[in-house]
């Protein structure tokens, strides 16, 4: 889903860039999805650290699909490589855990108005397991 997508590569330039700024990131998200990603990037701002690199899909599918109280939602389970993915501190050293699996696996639930709107994270649910 090209939303994914987008998530996924704003998601990574803030957590790559200190002074980048969070707006993009709020117009692809909402509820719990806006609070975990901004909680997020500013705990890796506040330990000083930003990353490198960038991820890519592995594979995508959609679980459920659904139409309720003016909302289109759907359930895509995301399995992400991170194997590029580098965490640096301050000084540029890489501090990336060496367990750290270089594949991980995300339910995001997307939902938009059904009269009209864009597509946004509204749920993300990471799975502590690879894919």
């Amino acid at each position: 889903m090209a939303t994914l997508d987008r998530y996924w590569q704003e998601y990574e330039a803030l957590h790559a860039d200190p002074k980048r700024s969070a707006e993009a990131i709020t117009s692809l998200t909402t509820g719990a999805a806006r609070t975990q990603t901004l909680a997020e990037v500013q705990e890796t701002r506040k330990a000083k650290l930003r990353t490198a690199g960038s991820s890519s899909t592995v594979s995508q599918s959609v679980m459920k699909a659904t139409r309720s109280q003016g909302l289109d939602a759907v359930r895509v389970r995301t399995c992400v490589d991170v194997s590029k993915v580098r965490v640096l501190d301050e000084k540029g050293k890489d501090v990336t855990s060496k367990s750290r699996p270089t594949r991980s696996l995300a339910i995001y639930t997307l939902s938009k108005p059904t009269d009209g709107g864009t597509w946004a994270v509204n749920l993300i649910d990471s799975q502590l397991e690879t894919c």
